[in-house]
């Protein structure tokens, strides 16, 4: 692997860029880096993917790589569900080239020294106040009483406001948080900076693997404090169950995909650390059968179990009745497709979003159970907006 000598952070700036952070089946981080795209296509509705399929399908034939972000709304067409609009972003690159992350030192020490400073504030503005989010809780508690949704994933969307563009988010976010499936898009239409941490597939050599992200505490500073929040989510019961079930849902929908008796749960329910909080996450494998492809994958698993709820039709179907308005590339997903047969794809968690000549939005939310507190999964939709920082994030 080459060592890199570019400069990431003056490519973010030139038009028609795409930078997709993935962890390879060596568990090794992993940064690929595109820009003058042959070609981008713009997808609004669900009719329109049949013919974008073909065009995919003919560019991996000529050795081109695709580029693709889908919106929340495409991955519900997926399923059948009628939705009034798809939105999708999908660009085809020749050049494209792969570099390990720690020869770029993203998220170092060094380079989060390099970048401490001052931050202009950002003015973030839940379109949601405490008492929306608590009447949403009980409507999801509804639909599980009457047995319609085991689990219920939730969520809504928060207003930017900051003399800081998308591409000074993106900067941040990967300087001082080096998630392992961040992402940054931009096109004439739209620009999106991801700071995920989740992965909904990882494919090459006829193998495949999810990760579902279910459970999260909040961090502190406080080494004691710290462990105290660490040993909570290992003991919560709650956070346990939510996990086990979007596990089984992944196995389930792996296995549309797979040879019959490979699908594997190597890592079950385990603690995976981040700089402002921590998750339960599960990694569940698959031996593919062989005509299966990238694009295979993609419709076969979006939108992602962890981001819906189970069964994840019925989920998407009161998701949709309780938030009111389009999630768009939130909780969508964003990755690539190589004619190698290589696929990675996040769950675009952790991710803000523009549409040409409007501002910035992110979203937040958490997964709902019966034995959900209302107060304490407000508090931890606000601890994952802790991936803003170190901006001066006032009026949430």
């Amino acid at each position: 692997m080459p060592t890199y000598t570019g400069n990431h952070d003056a490519l973010i700036d030139v038009p028609g860029v795409s930078v997709i952070h993935y962890t390879d089946d060596a568990n090794q981080k992993k940064i690929m880096m595109a820009h003058d795209p042959l070609s981008v296509i713009h997808q609004h509705f669900a009719y329109e993917t049949p013919h974008i399929k073909e065009k995919i399908r003919q560019g991996l034939a000529n050795n081109s790589t695709w580029v693709v972000a889908t919106s929340y709304e495409w991955g519900c067409a997926q399923l059948g569900i009628a939705m009034p609009t798809a939105t999708a972003i999908f660009i085809e690159y020749k050049d494209v080239r792969t570099y390990n992350s720690n020869d770029m030192g993203i998220g170092s020490k060094r380079r989060r020294k390099e970048n401490n400073a001052p931050c202009h504030p950002v003015e973030l503005s839940p379109h949601w106040q405490h008492q929306d989010f608590i009447l949403a809780i009980a409507h999801a508690k509804q639909c599980i009483t009457e047995g319609d949704v085991y689990q219920l994933n939730i969520s809504y969307p928060c207003t930017i406001t900051s003399n800081h563009t998308i591409q000074d988010v993106y900067r941040h976010m990967q300087n001082h948080h080096s998630p392992s499936h961040g992402a940054f898009i931009c096109t004439d239409e739209w620009a999106i900076a991801s700071a995920s941490p989740e992965e909904l597939f990882y494919m090459r050599n006829g193998h495949i693997r999810t990760q579902p992200i279910k459970g999260t505490i909040g961090r502190s500073t406080d080494s004691d404090a710290d462990n105290r929040a660490r040993l909570a989510l290992l003991a919560s019961k709650k956070d346990h169950a939510e996990l086990l079930m979007i596990t089984d849902l992944m196995r389930n929908d792996l296995g549309q995909l797979a040879q019959p008796g490979s699908v594997a749960v190597p890592h079950l329910c385990e603690i995976q650390p981040h700089h402002y909080v921590y998750h339960l996450a599960s990694c569940i494998t698959a031996t593919l059968r062989p005509e299966v492809t990238g694009w295979d994958a993609l419709c076969a698993l979006a939108p992602g179990g962890s981001i819906t709820g189970c069964p994840k039709v019925s989920a998407c179907t009161h998701i949709d009745r309780i938030e009111g308005g389009p999630r768009q590339f939130y909780t969508g997903h964003i990755g690539f497709i190589s004619p190698k047969g290589e696929a990675a794809f996040n769950v675009a968690i952790r991710t803000c979003y523009k549409a040409a000549g409007t501002g910035i939005q992110t979203h937040t939310g958490c997964g709902i159970t019966i034995d959900s507190n209302a107060s304490d999964e407000y508090q931890e939709s606000r601890d994952k907006l802790g991936f803003l920082s170190p901006f001066a994030i006032t009026s949430i």
